[in-house]
């Protein structure tokens, strides 16, 4: 991917501050993660964009089942 964007001469991308919330799932996200819906779901959204243009490359949006999800540090 990261050769399509310097080929489109984006060649200063950067990711901005990735913003990471909880919420509980909707009826959709409940048929997809096959989930209850009080099962907390955390969603991690963050953009890659090109720095001298300001242009965002990349959007990504993740959501995870809270009762699934472990975080190592």
């Amino acid at each position: 991917m990261f050769d399509y964007y310097k080929k489109k001469w984006f060649i200063n991308y950067i990711t901005e501050k990735s913003i990471l919330e909880v919420l509980y799932p909707t009826s959709k996200e409940r048929k997809l993660l096959d989930c209850g819906e009080l099962v907390p779901l955390l969603k991690l959204k963050r953009n890659c964009k090109d720095e001298d243009t300001d242009i965002i490359l990349e959007y990504t949006e993740i959501i995870y089942r809270g009762d699934k999800f472990i975080y190592k540090i």
